[in-house]
C-alpha cells in the first residue's frame, strides 16, 4: 500500500482517520506544529514511541 506525504498546510484538503508521524528526528518538532494548528491530539500517531 502507498501513502502520500503532504504538508500540514494540506492536511484540511483530504479525508484521513488520522496522522502517522514517521520522523524520529523532528517527532517532537512535527507534534508541536500540528497542536498549533489545533489537530486533534487523538488522531496523531507516532511510529517511533
Amino acid at each position: 500500500m502507498r501513502y502520500k506525504v503532504i504538508s500540514r498546510d494540506e492536511i484540511k484538503e483530504h479525508e484521513y482517520n488520522g496522522v502517522v508521524i514517521k520522523s524520529y528526528t523532528f517527532d517532537d518538532d512535527i507534534t508541536k506544529r500540528l497542536k498549533e494548528m489545533e489537530y486533534p491530539k487523538d488522531r496523531i500517531e507516532r511510529f517511533f514511541n
